[in-house]
């Protein structure tokens, strides 16, 4: 994978109002090749050039705003929602909480209390780098359980 392409791609194609993070790529089942292509299901798509109506529904969503729902025709199928108990709701609200943290930094309400806000910001960082790792540990897990559950019915089923 490629995420560092991917990024650059994504970048350039005015379609995209936002790039996702790599877990969230990885969290749709799309997965990014050595040159910065989005695969999924079978399809490839060329990340600077593609047009959000030419990609599945599910994935068109994590290049969208926030809030921003995807234009469906009848020939699509409609978005798959969230499940509640999942951790995109909790990695989106460290997400805000981090992005919280650097505007404090950025601009402090008072010059006094820089330190503390570094101190702070460095004890949040600590915590969701910890956080992270469990996410993409327990994402790795999810695959290695998925491709090993394909495996076995290969071999069950011929």
């Amino acid at each position: 994978m490629n995420y560092l392409l991917f990024q650059k791609a994504a970048a350039l194609n005015s379609e995209f109002e936002v790039i996702p993070e790599k877990i969230k790529v990885l969290a749709m089942g799309a997965s990014i090749d050595d040159n910065g292509y989005i695969l999924y299901e079978g399809g490839t798509y060329v990340t600077n050039m593609v047009k959000l109506k030419d990609m599945p529904v599910k994935l068109q969503q994590i290049f969208k705003e926030p809030g921003t729902e995807v234009q469906t025709s009848s020939s699509q199928v409609q978005q798959v929602q969230k499940p509640k108990n999942s951790s995109f709701g909790k990695l989106d609200k460290l997400n805000n909480i981090l992005f919280e943290q650097l505007e404090n930094l950025v601009d402090p309400e008072d010059a006094d209390s820089i330190e503390q806000e570094l101190k702070k910001a460095a004890a949040v960082c600590n915590i969701a780098d910890k956080i992270v790792g469990i996410a993409d540990l327990s994402l790795k897990a999810e695959k290695f359980y998925a491709d090993n559950a394909i495996a076995v019915q290969r071999n069950i089923y011929g």
